[in-house]
């Protein structure tokens, strides 16, 4: 199974991300692909504990979440922390940010995508697209 996780600190993005997904289901553009929100980075590796050794996975995280308590780093050193988790499993990284100049460094060491926000949602369907079909 192909995984899209997302993490984000503002939770109005979070509904917005699900909404715009679910809306891209039912046109079958990313129907290989399911997608995994979470509302915190506890409640994302208890769902990151659920995929299995063959599962692939994406993970498109907020670069600015070290300030909220129930995340607590930063999203290049939840990358990090990520990898170590799942490994191999791990093949697609996006960096989601209002400061792109900020997290440019940690994207390329991390070989992450960043996107600007607010999102282009033709540009993250693309890539979501990619990611299912690879």
């Amino acid at each position: 199974m192909n995984y899209v996780f997302y993490i984000d600190d503002d939770k109005n993005l979070r509904g917005v991300l699900s909404r715009v997904f679910r809306s891209w289901t039912r046109s079958s553009a990313v129907s290989s692909v399911e997608l995994r929100v979470a509302e915190s980075t506890k409640h994302l590796f208890s769902l990151l504990r659920e995929t299995k050794e063959d599962d692939r996975i994406f993970l498109i995280t907020d670069g600015n979440m070290k300030s909220a308590a129930e995340f607590g780093m930063d999203g290049d050193k939840l990358i990090e922390a990520v990898r170590a988790a799942v490994g191999d499993r791990l093949v697609r990284v996006t960096i989601m940010t209002g400061n792109a100049k900020e997290f440019l460094a940690s994207a390329k060491r991390l070989g992450a995508e960043l996107l600007d926000k607010p999102f282009d949602s033709d540009a993250l369907k693309q890539i979501i697209v990619e990611f299912g079909n690879s």
